[in-house]
């Protein structure tokens, strides 16, 4: 089961690394994120992965509260992970296929 974790962050660059890093060391695995701004300047955050160890989501979410800055930070089951062409993706943060445009230069 995929989870995702939202929260806000006036600090995008630093408050996504730590995330990750804390991922990585507790086993969990990044399926992706996506990043928003809001019309007050700060930032939605939202990340979606898989459990792949031991410990759970909720004591994740523990750990993102305790970044200094970010804000209302929730847990959200996503619900299963589907198999698109070989690629784990779950719903709603699933990458979107790559559509090539021209460049208006």
């Amino acid at each position: 089961m995929a989870h995702r974790i939202e929260f806000s962050t006036p600090d995008p660059a630093d408050h996504i690394c730590r995330a990750l890093d804390v991922m990585r060391k507790m086993c969990f695995e990044l399926i992706a994120f996506r990043l928003s701004r809001n019309a007050l300047g700060e930032f939605a955050v939202g990340i979606e992965f898989l459990q792949r160890g031991s410990l759970s989501a909720e004591i994740l979410v523990h750990r993102f509260k305790g970044f200094i800055g970010t804000t209302e930070v929730v847990c959200i089951d996503a619900g299963p992970v589907h198999e698109i062409e070989g690629v784990p993706t779950g719903w709603p943060l699933a990458p979107q296929p790559f559509q090539q445009r021209e460049l208006p230069w």
